[in-house]
């Protein structure tokens, strides 16, 4: 994740745009009838343990629980008799602080994922799922120093990789059809593998040593958000 404005950016397009396309759809399908679109934006927590496996030299370690935020944007493919599956994607940001020193400010990990994912609604009113996703992620160990008007990063470790989720969701109040919107609670554990942390930039070798371990999943990511439909 080394230009992390552009990331953040493209993340920001792509809200807005699941956003725009929730609110048409509401819009165009007749009144008392279930939209084919389905969007949501969620925030939470997330906890990694194998963060805890990275071993500074100086001591120090990650948070294994952070923050997460994410968006999905899914559309009605096939229907049936109590059931219906829908088709469409994710796009999601978690961070994690911790206490290891660099130079101006401690470490934070940062990661993005995006990528296509399904969901089978179930339930007489359609209100559960199991969701499934294969997911682009893209990850980064960096010092922000954003003290206003100043921003300053430095990027000592990015990788990237493909990994899965499984999930389930609750959407709230889905069989009211006075309700176009409402709460949505989400569980998913990611799958995901970025190997060895190694490199061979100065900050990266002085403050982790030339093999620190291994990072891995499974990320458990737990979410509130607002659903549209």
């Amino acid at each position: 994740m080394t230009n992390n404005r552009r990331h953040a950016s493209v993340m920001a397009a792509v809200a807005v745009a699941i956003g725009v396309a929730g609110a048409a759809a509401a819009e165009e399908h007749e009144e008392g009838a279930r939209s084919p679109w389905r969007g949501d934006i969620s925030i939470g927590a997330q906890t990694w343990p194998g963060l805890s496996d990275l071993k500074p030299l100086d001591g120090g370690s990650f948070d294994t629980t952070g923050f997460s935020l994410s968006v999905a944007a899914h559309y009605s493919w096939r229907t049936f008799e109590d059931s219906e599956l829908m088709i469409g994607g994710d796009l999601g940001f978690m961070s994690n602080d911790s206490s290891i020193a660099l130079s101006f400010e401690d470490v934070t990990a940062r990661a993005m994922y995006i990528g296509p994912s399904v969901k089978w609604m179930f339930g007489r009113t359609h209100d559960y799922s199991f969701d499934f996703g294969i997911m682009y992620w893209d990850i980064d160990f960096a010092e922000v120093e954003s003290d206003y008007p100043y921003y300053f990063e430095n990027v000592v470790w990015d990788e990237s990789a493909v990994g899965g989720y499984v999930g389930m969701t609750w959407d709230k109040d889905a069989g009211d059809p006075t309700k176009e919107s409402g709460m949505t609670l989400n569980l998913k554990v990611h799958f995901v593998d970025f190997g060895d942390v190694t490199g061979g930039d100065p900050f990266l070798l002085r403050t982790f040593g030339p093999v620190p371990g291994r990072l891995e999943g499974p990320i458990y990511q737990m979410q509130i958000g607002y659903r549209m439909r």
